[in-house]
């Protein structure tokens, strides 16, 4: 069986994002109560909680084998809540949101495996015969 290794970029994007994701979804849910539904809030509120789940997923799975299905789970919710408030909040003219999409989406990219098998020291689970 082969030995499970801490990944570390892993791990640090999975803070970060929870961090950054916690402060941006409660600013999103201040916006909302405050001055209520707007693109401002529900996009902030999207994008915090997209940093929020994926940072957790990443820090429980930091020391585990990654699973193709989970990473490929995750870019699409990325593509869906990350993506889509940036490109709304563009063409609508408030770039300090789009900036923090890009940001969340930045620090996601930093911790997924950029490759066909996984990371370098840590490939995709795959059962064992």
């Amino acid at each position: 069986m082969r030995e499970k290794k801490l990944i570390v970029r892993r791990l640090v994007s999975g803070i970060l994002n929870i961090v950054i994701g916690l402060v941006i979804f409660i600013t999103g849910m201040f916006w909302i109560m405050n001055y209520g539904q707007s693109i401002v809030g529900n996009s902030l509120a999207n994008v915090g909680f997209f940093g929020l789940v994926q940072g957790i997923i990443y820090v429980s799975t930091c020391k585990a084998y990654p699973r193709k299905w989970l990473e490929v789970l995750l870019g699409v919710y990325a593509a869906f809540n990350v993506l889509r408030p940036f490109f709304v909040t563009v063409t609508n003219s408030l770039f300090n949101v789009a900036i923090v999409a890009a940001l969340i989406f930045f620090i996601y990219v930093i911790g997924a495996p950029l490759t066909k098998t996984g990371y370098s020291d840590m490939p995709y689970f795959t059962k064992e015969k």
